[in-house]
């Protein structure tokens, strides 16, 4: 029996026995040997040392290709390291780290690049970031990889819609509701889609099955109102935003929204209550800052008015200049 298999015999026997510094010792002395090698990677991936235990088994692989047991375990290990980099990856996206979610996640996948959960989760981020291309790299390899899950395809249409492909973008949708019909939220967004594309019979009837399947749902009520607003039926529209303000009372938008429509009914003492509400919760918003200057105008207070659109203005042009 040469060297090498006298330490990795004894490395073996004190690492059963629960004595592994001794065994660590021995293996380090025969760094050359791959059965020491993935015995050390077996010590560090039992410490939670997973990127050192991966880089002691892919030396022992290097060494010896066909180490059934290194293959083996090398799988079963980096399935364990990303399993829990992804617990961890989920508690930062959801504590809105998004910086150090998408790190996590990127981390995952350079051990792994077809790692679904972690490949649905980094385009997620990036919808939410606003980073719709990036969006798209991940989720369609998502979606190659597993066609059979809804989430996926809900974010690509997500992507797609605000890439300007609201045809692409409704087919997503719809993948995603033969999966997963009783999700308020792509019904919601479906109904966002068919808007977009004038389709406003369809939009509304997306917008009420979402409510449906959830009453609160104060996104859905808000998209409700446009699309009611848009066909000319401005009473129903304002009970449907008055009803989202219920659950959601700092919507900008849902103020910005419903003042458009007290607008357009002429009842500008109202609009403008609005549109100010708006500006509570954003004060940057230059359409609303505009469209008060409008109702301004219509009222006779000039004055106003005028120092609502050079405010609306002032944030054209620094948007221009700062662009996101």
């Amino acid at each position: 029996m040469n060297k090498a298999m006298t330490s990795y015999s004894q490395a073996l026997g004190f690492y059963q026995s629960g004595a592994c510094q001794q065994a660590t010792r021995l293996c380090q002395q025969q760094l050359d040997d791959p059965d020491c090698l993935h015995l050390l990677g077996l010590m560090a991936a039992d410490s939670r040392h997973f990127d050192q235990s991966i880089r002691y088994l892919d030396t022992a692989l290097l060494i010896r290709p066909n180490h059934a047991a290194a293959i083996a375990d090398r799988t079963r290990i980096l399935a364990e390291a990303n399993r829990l980099r992804l617990m961890l990856g989920l508690t930062l996206h959801e504590q809105s780290a998004w910086v150090a979610a998408a790190s996590v996640y990127q981390e995952i996948l350079e051990c792994d690049p077809d790692y679904y959960h972690a490949l649905q989760l980094m385009g997620a981020l990036a919808v939410q970031l606003g980073l719709y291309r990036n969006a798209l790299q991940h989720l369609e390899r998502a979606v190659a990889l597993r066609p059979d899950i809804p989430d996926a395809y809900a974010n690509l249409g997500i992507a797609l819609q605000e890439l300007g492909c609201p045809e692409e973008a409704l087919q997503n949708h719809d993948r995603a509701l033969a999966l997963c019909e009783g999700n308020p939220r792509i019904h919601n967004n479906r109904g966002n889609t068919l808007r977009e594309l004038g389709r406003m019979e369809d939009a509304l009837a997306s917008y009420d099955r979402a409510l449906v399947l959830l009453p609160d749902y104060a996104d859905a009520l808000n998209n409700r109102g446009s699309v009611l607003s848009a066909l000319n039926q401005p009473e129903a529209a304002l009970a449907s935003y008055d009803q989202a303000l219920i659950i959601n009372p700092v919507s900008a938008q849902t103020w910005y929204n419903r003042a458009n429509t007290l607008r357009d009914m002429h009842r500008l003492e109202q609009a403008l209550a609005s549109y100010d509400q708006a500006l509570v919760y954003n004060p940057r918003s230059m359409m609303a800052h505009n469209n008060r200057g409008l109702v301004l105008q219509d009222m006779g207070r000039l004055t106003e008015a005028l120092a609502s659109y050079e405010r609306a203005l002032e944030l054209d042009m620094a948007a221009s200049e700062n662009p996101a």
